[in-house]
């Protein structure tokens, strides 16, 4: 046992149809930045989401994942970094959320996540609008220097992270949002009956925010500018997120249908 070889370990980021072990297995054995994009949820809902929603919570509070086996060794995963994209129509989402008495919710899954059902534009749609069919050579040029630190990291299971920290006048505008959401989780404000996703929206604002200071190579602390942009990012999400998941209590909503 001593002399035996330690396994490579490969750099595969990118999975497409993926279950909840296989994906644990993936982080602990080849790299544990994973990214699933997943063009037909409802198979990624069932397999991954569903069974692994406590892990993917853990991940996003970035607590180690302890995968014990029975018939084969035990492993813990450190500082996972999972990005998840599910694309689903609205009839099979809401079949799903029926089925599994919608777990992801409950548990604050969703609230974690960006979640978006545009309205259809089917019929309305006009061809003799100018689009723009040339890619965006910078920001593809961007994400794929990103892409290659980040398989290098991944080599050399590093896990040295440098922080970064919001000048003044965002620390002022991040508290100043952050009073302003408190305040509409008490009675009659817009998050009164959606107080999960309410908790965890700072939190994703921030995330964004340092995602845009990265991407953009930005000097120094993140800055206010850099931070409002953030927030009208996830305004957007957020009321989105209302909408999909309509929290009312259900004579609210029985009152409207009637009125």
């Amino acid at each position: 046992l001593s002399a035996e070889p330690v396994k490579p370990r490969r750099t595969q980021l990118l999975h497409e149809d993926i279950t909840y072990p296989a994906l644990l297995q993936a982080a602990n054995e080849n790299s544990k930045y994973l990214y699933v994009l997943a063009d037909e949820g409802t198979r990624t809902l069932d397999g991954l989401v569903t069974p692994g929603i406590s892990a993917l919570n853990s991940a996003w509070n970035g607590v180690q994942l302890i995968t014990g086996r029975k018939t084969s060794k035990s492993f813990a995963t450190d500082e996972p970094r999972f990005s998840i994209l599910i694309s689903i129509q609205p009839g099979p989402f809401d079949d799903y959320r029926e089925r599994k008495s919608d777990q992801a919710k409950e548990s604050g899954l969703w609230a974690r996540a960006f979640v978006c059902g545009p309205y259809t534009t089917i019929g309305y749609r006009d061809d003799s609008l100018q689009t723009f069919s040339d890619p965006p050579e910078m920001f593809e040029e961007r994400l794929r220097k990103l892409t290659k630190k980040c398989m290098k990291r991944a080599k050399r299971d590093s896990n040295d992270r440098k922080l970064i920290y919001f000048d003044d006048s965002a620390k002022d505008l991040y508290q100043s949002i952050s009073s302003e959401i408190e305040l509409n989780m008490r009675p009659g404000g817009l998050y009164e009956n959606a107080k999960d996703h309410a908790s965890k929206l700072m939190e994703n604002i921030a995330r964004i925010a340092a995602n845009l200071h990265v991407i953009n190579k930005c000097d120094g602390n993140i800055s206010w500018k850099t931070l409002n942009t953030a927030i009208h990012i996830c305004v957007f999400f957020s009321k989105e997120y209302l909408t999909i998941f309509d929290s009312r209590p259900q004579y609210i909503i029985d009152a409207e249908l009637l009125y």
